[in-house]
């Protein structure tokens, strides 16, 4: 509860028998504190602990007292011989305390208290230095106690103080926030038991610490409380909103020390501290500022519960201290047999979430215990992990003659009581996963830790013990099968530090070891700093390029030139794995000629032209006078190297591509890179890319001057003849798709297998994309070699008219409109006429014959499903039921099931035996009957175009196309020596060789099986209809024969 700054207090609402404040004494308040600045923490009643490193309020300190002698009288000594025993012993110990000797907390919404003084009045908060020095009017210097004396001694504690008969608190809210803080927040952190009567919190007094010059700053040294009232088991702290540096509070106790540091949010958040009386203690100077704050006694209440003691652990750490110093001294005879490790199965199971929060997540005698151990781990020289570890038994089930049934998890068991038990024990394997050290931070990344089972604490943890789960593979032909326990525990590892590196290294690898080299943070690397860099110089894998990219820090922190040239060795290091500052900063620390032969191996690793020229014109802008020359020399080797062996190229290399042409010529760039690529395979979109960017470049690169008189400079005919070259490199790689993109249409392929028919989408584009090409770099004509090539793709005819050639019409005729281009001018009349005739032929076909393929069969080849594939071939057959027993019914409905794209089909459960009805689908139907047929052709046609279009593309043929389509007459092709109408100029044989020049005979109309053709080829000569010369058709490229067979 808090009141606006410049609102006053009025004077009848504090006690008459105070004193009115003076007019120039307004009180400063303050707002609530914002509630992401308390700590991991809520005052609803819940426990309240100080972790969090951005507010400092808690954190380790240094043990004062070092790490013990080391020539210490060998008795301390642990006296056993056995170091697993031993150890179990020690963490045996009295480590079952739920509590913490100490509890610290940021109040993000504690309210004002009103402060009141007697004397003084109201006291505005955060504190001024104006109130301060009124409070400092108002107190005593803060006394000490000393056995039975009190003493006042400011080299002792240099303290401000009033009285509690002199302090009111005007927010009656005040009182019951501080009384419900101590029950529900301090008691449950300290581990005080429940009790039904609750601890009483009882103001002690107002305390004041202040800075100064010329007198010993504030503090108060190492002490413990005494016990100021009777039943006191705790002080209790609260820290009220005034700005000061310095100030630490460190609290000990056993082995184990805290800093206790609220500086930082000390202006606008109140905080509370509270320990056990028993706790050693030590304020530090406030360096600048004032600190204000309300000193409690917590005071037990209870008659019938003793006073709670915090207790005494010093004998559980000495104890665990002895184990290790004798374990880290090699003095044990009977030690694991690795001898470097051991793992203490916790008592409470925590997944790899919680591990994540380190030794935060552990609870009740997990936490406390790992609290005194991390401290005298540390002194020792051991590294402390946790882990999820599983303990994998494999063996042999008791032959007991107990049903063996499936996998258990698969739930094939009849009953649990058929559990089979485990027998003989084959293997035992024992590894740790989600290992982290105490901060969470994860040591080993996805890696696991594997453990001998010498290495448990205790020994033979699972022993007689339920798995928490099993797997069984059942009765494998003469006996059981393999039985698998699984035991699932959360560890604490404990690793002597000297071999911590190789132990983890070798189960964490690369991670481990760069997540080591993280916490260095000196200049100059420690021996431990080099072994981890060499092993993971040593360990990096062909495609790591993220490690390189960290290690390059550190080579060049370290300014170590070898340990430059072994990483630049590593095959993962390219251009673009380090940053251009990063070359630039290793050649001036190690000069260009040491590093020059690295510089030209992670060139020649680089597969992207763009990285490897920006990386040689970075270092020319870079060199200095001293290298100009020499820096020179090497870059232009290296640029001839680049153009050379230039063998990946990739669309965002173009730019540079046509940079470099203009600067040496596109005649030098066609001899050193063009015409090798030019026969590599699989560069479709980088030659429509390129010749894009030739198209846009042609003026500048026309303008290019030559620099030798050998050299001739370019022409337009120079650049046409290159991009044709590339165009014709693209085409020959038009039908080179790895995937088909998802389409959404009905139909199906009725003749292949059984799969949806997907349009050809990525193939359609293609040839769009080619076609608009030719259009914008005027090279039309040559549009041939790609109709050449698209009537040779592979697969049967209906199919190629269903998926690609039907799709593609609509969008080429789109095209061809767009660009004002006559689908009647050449080269696509004639591949128009090829369309209109292969459909007629090929897929209308005439009233008494049905030229498609026949729907491919949906059975299996037996009896049974021969029947249905009969019924699949009876075009007039809608629907027929077949009736069979069982299993012959089931074997056919899992046939039909595969073929939802042909037939539907239901279970006649009534009569014996049972049938199938099955019923083809409507577009399957239609697919073997003439009227379909005649439909599809007159949608085909007029995907073409208008009748107008259609007569002026067929000429004195149009009658017979109309003639097929009422079913009159087939459509067929004859051979004629007469000329080509429309014709085309051959394409080169160079470009499309063709092993058949068969012409077309009449024998079409007599022969229907040529219809099945999938490379539908044209005659050189010209084409007429049977038994009449015609004016000549088609001619497209060497040969184009409709009635050969499929040879693709």
């Amino acid at each position: 509860m808090y009141v606006d700054a410049t609102e006053r207090i009025a004077p009848t609402s504090l006690a008459t028998t105070e004193r009115i404040l003076p007019a120039n004494h307004p009180p400063i308040v303050y707002s609530p504190a914002n509630a992401h600045q308390s700590l991991a923490a809520t005052e609803n009643g819940s426990m309240m602990k100080v972790d969090p490193p951005e507010h400092n309020a808690s954190k380790d300190m240094e043990d004062v007292d070092g790490g013990g002698d080391e020539d210490e009288d060998e008795s301390i000594v642990s006296d056993g011989d056995d170091l697993i025993d031993d150890l179990e012993a020690a963490l045996n110990g009295d480590f079952d305390f739920k509590g913490d000797y100490y509890y610290a907390s940021i109040l993000s919404q504690a309210p004002n208290p009103c402060l009141f003084i007697s004397g003084l009045g109201l006291v505005g908060l955060p504190l001024s230095e104006r109130d301060a020095k009124l409070i400092i009017g108002c107190s005593v210097q803060a006394p000490y106690g000393q056995g039975h004396r009190t003493l006042v001694n400011t080299d002792v504690r240099d303290t401000w103080e009033i009285e509690p008969a002199n302090i009111r608190f005007a927010n009656p809210e005040w009182e019951p926030y501080v009384q419900q803080l101590a029950v529900k927040s301090v008691c449950q952190a300290l581990g005080v038991a429940p009790s039904r009567v609750a601890p009483r919190c009882e103001l002690y007094k107002l305390l004041l610490y202040q800075s100064g010059s010329q007198c010993r700053m504030c503090s108060f040294l190492p002490h413990q409380d005494t016990q100021k009232a009777d039943g006191m088991f705790a002080t209790v702290i609260i820290l009220l909103p005034s700005a000061y540096t310095g100030g630490e509070v460190y609290v000990s106790h056993a082995s184990t020390n805290k800093v206790l540091d609220f500086a930082s949010t000390s202006l606008t958040s109140s905080a509370i501290l509270a320990w056990y009386t028993d706790v050693m203690h030590e304020v530090k100077p406030v360096t600048s500022g004032y600190r204000l704050a309300l000193s409690y006694n917590l005071i037990h209440t209870s008659p019938s519960m003793p006073r709670p003691v915090l207790p005494d652990m010093n004998y559980a750490v000495t104890c665990l201290h002895n184990v290790l110093r004798k374990w880290f001294k090699d003095a044990y005879a009977e030690t694991p047999e690795s001898n470097n490790l051991v793992a203490y199965l916790l008592k409470h199971q925590y997944n790899a979430a919680n591990l994540n929060a380190g030794s935060r997540a552990l609870k009740g005698e997990d936490a406390h215990k790992i609290a005194y151990l991390r401290h005298v781990a540390a002194e020792l020289g051991y590294t402390v992990c946790l882990g999820n570890l599983v303990c994998n038994v494999s063996g042999c089930p008791d032959d007991d003659g107990c049903h063996y049934g499936g996998w258990e998890r698969h739930g094939y068991y009849d009953s649990p009581s058929e559990d089979p038990s485990m027998g003989e024990v084959i293997d035992t394997v024992i590894t740790v996963t989600n290992v982290v050290d105490l901060d969470g931070n994860s040591m080993l990344g996805n890696k696991s830790l594997t453990l001998d089972e010498t290495c448990l604490i205790p020994k033979d943890p699972f022993a007689d013990l339920e798995p928490d789960d099993r797997e069984y593979e059942g009765y494998v032909g003469n006996g059981a099968g393999q039985l698998d326990y699984f035991y699932r525990r959360t560890v604490l590892i404990l690793i002597r530090e000297d071999d911590a590196p190789n132990v983890l290294f070798s189960a964490g690898g690369v991670h481990y070891a760069l997540q080591r080299l993280a916490k260095s943070n000196s200049l100059l690397p420690s021996p431990e700093d080099r072994k981890m860099a060499s092993l993971i110089l040593a360990n990096l894998s062909s495609g790591d390029t993220t490690t390189p990219k960290v290690m390059v820090e550190y080579t060049l922190k370290w300014n170590d030139v070898e340990m430059w040239k072994t990483l630049t060795k590593a095959s993962g290091c390219v251009v673009s794995t380090f940053k251009a500052e990063q070359f630039i900063q290793a050649w001036k620390q190690f000069s260009f000629e040491s590093v020059q032969a690295s510089f030209a191996e992670i060139l020649s690793r680089s597969p992207r032209m763009k990285d490897r020229l920006d990386f040689i014109h970075a270092l020319l802008t870079h060199a200095s006078p001293e290298d100009q020359e020499a820096v020179k020399e090497w870059s232009e080797k290296q640029t001839f190297l680049a153009l050379t062996s230039y063998e990946s190229p990739v669309i965002e290399d173009i730019p540079t591509l046509i940079s470099n042409a203009h600067g040496k010529g596109i005649a030098t760039i066609d001899k050193l890179i063009l015409s090798r690529l030019l026969k590599k395979p699989s560069l479709y979109t980088f030659w429509i890319a390129f010749v894009k960017a030739l198209h846009l470049n042609k003026k500048e690169l026309l303008a290019y001057q030559p620099t030798t008189l050998d050299e001739e400079p370019p022409t337009s005919d120079t650049i046409d003849a290159i991009i044709e070259r590339c165009l014709d490199a693209a085409v020959l790689q038009w039908n080179t798709v790895v995937s088909q993109p998802a389409y959404s249409g009905t139909t199906h392929s009725y003749y292949g297998a059984n799969t949806f028919n997907q349009p050809q989408q990525a193939k359609i584009n293609r040839v769009i994309e080619l076609v608009e090409m030719y259009i914008l770099t005027g090279h039309i004509q040559p549009c041939k070699k790609l109709f050449v090539l698209l009537f040779k793709v592979e697969g049967n005819v209906a199919t190629k008219f269903q998926t690609l050639y039907t799709p593609l019409i609509p969008r080429l005729r789109d095209v061809l409109n767009k660009n004002g281009i006559d689908i009647c001018s050449t080269p696509f009349i004639d591949l128009m006429q090829l369309f209109i005739g292969s459909y007629l032929r090929d897929m209308l076909g005439s009233k008494d014959h049905n030229p498609r393929p026949n729907i491919r069969k949906v059975g299996c080849g037996c009896g049974d499903c021969n029947q249905i594939d009969a019924f699949m071939g009876m075009n007039s057959v809608a629907q027929q039921t077949f009736r069979m027993a069982q299993t012959r019914r089931l074997h056919v409905e899992r046939q039909l099931a595969m073929a939802p794209d042909l037939v539907t089909f239901v279970t006649i459960r009534s009569g014996s035996p049972h049938g199938i009805s099955v019923t083809k689908r409507a577009d399957v139907l239609a697919a073997t009957r003439w009227d379909s047929r005649k439909a599809e052709a007159k949608k085909f046609l007029s995907s073409i175009g208008n009748e107008a279009i259609l007569s002026k593309l067929m000429g004195h043929r149009y009658d017979d196309v109309l003639n097929a389509v009422k079913g009159t007459r087939p459509f067929v092709w004859t051979v004629s020596d007469a000329g080509a109408q429309g014709q085309m100029q051959q394409a080169s044989t160079s470009f499309a060789p063709y092993s058949r020049t068969t012409s077309v005979t009449g024998s079409v109309a007599s022969n229907p099986s040529a219809s099945s053709s999938s490379n539908t080829q044209v005659s050189a000569n010209a084409n007429t209809l049977a038994g009449k010369k015609r004016k000549p058709v088609v001619q497209l490229g060497p040969v184009i024969d409709l009635t050969g067979d499929d040879s693709s």
